[in-house]
């Protein structure tokens, strides 16, 4: 879905694209279209969009993209691959994006809001449960369909917030609209703890994975060359100079 507004004058504009499909199911149990579906429509989906409108924003050389994204663009979910495979790609090019479109100040934000409920006055008046998310569910095959194998996470994951007050989404919508009048917006906002807990202990892992194992990363580009690009890297040449001499030096006639 793609919505337009002006935020501030008649002559700034922008655009909030939040459209987005998944797939709940282990990525063996996936069939190719509907990884294909996700791609298409969680990252070439953006990518359409932005292609035909960024060119208005960059002419007027004013513009702003706010586009929904999830803790699944920068986590591997179990039982979401596929999902997760599309989001990051999508971060991945906002991100790029974002550098691009800077001289020409269009700004680029992505809105990470973790697990969000629906405030709707008609869904609570209707005795019915929240409405958590728009996701399909293969049926599990026999290897994974244990109830605590980790490919069933994401099915888990569904059942388990049906009952927690995580973020509100008409809080969301505030702090969206928000974003869209702040002059410096971030590249990535997190709304919601369980989103800041989750981005937390990504980089948390990641960095005490890269302590673990950092005596394995420091590769100097000496110890990537041959034994004579070595020796004249570290001679500055004299080496090849000395050898071209004395080849002069044999050819000159006696």
């Amino acid at each position: 879905m793609l919505s337009t507004w002006a935020p501030a004058s008649a002559t700034d504009a922008g655009a909030v694209i939040c459209a987005g499909c998944g797939i709940i199911g282990g990525c063996e149990d996936q069939d190719d279209y509907e990884i294909r579906d996700q791609m298409e429509t969680n990252f070439l989906g953006l990518f359409n969009i932005i292609h035909l409108t960024a060119p208005y924003f960059r002419k007027r050389k004013q513009g702003r993209y706010i586009v929904f994204s999830s803790i699944s663009g920068f986590l591997g979910l179990p039982g979401l691959g596929g999902y997760c495979g599309s989001k990051w790609a999508a971060e991945g090019f906002i991100e790029s994006l974002m550098y691009e479109l800077e001289p020409y100040n269009v700004k680029v934000s992505l809105v990470i809001a973790g697990l969000a409920r629906h405030d709707r006055q008609s869904t609570a008046s209707q005795g019915r449960k929240a409405n958590w998310a728009h996701f399909l569910m293969t049926r599990p095959s026999q290897p994974y369909a244990s109830v605590t194998s980790p490919a069933n996470h994401a099915r888990r994951m569904v059942q388990w917030i049906r009952d927690k007050q995580i973020t509100s989404d008409v809080k969301v919508g505030e702090m969206v609209w928000e974003l869209a009048h702040c002059q410096n917006p971030p590249l990535r906002l997190l709304l919601g703890q369980h989103a800041v807990e989750s981005m937390r202990d990504k980089l948390r892992f990641t960095l005490e994975e890269i302590e673990d194992w950092k005596h394995l990363y420091h590769l100097d580009d000496s110890e990537l060359q041959t034994p004579t690009e070595t020796q004249e890297g570290q001679d500055g040449g004299e080496m090849e100079d000395v050898v071209m001499s004395n080849v002069k030096e044999e050819d000159e006639p006696k």
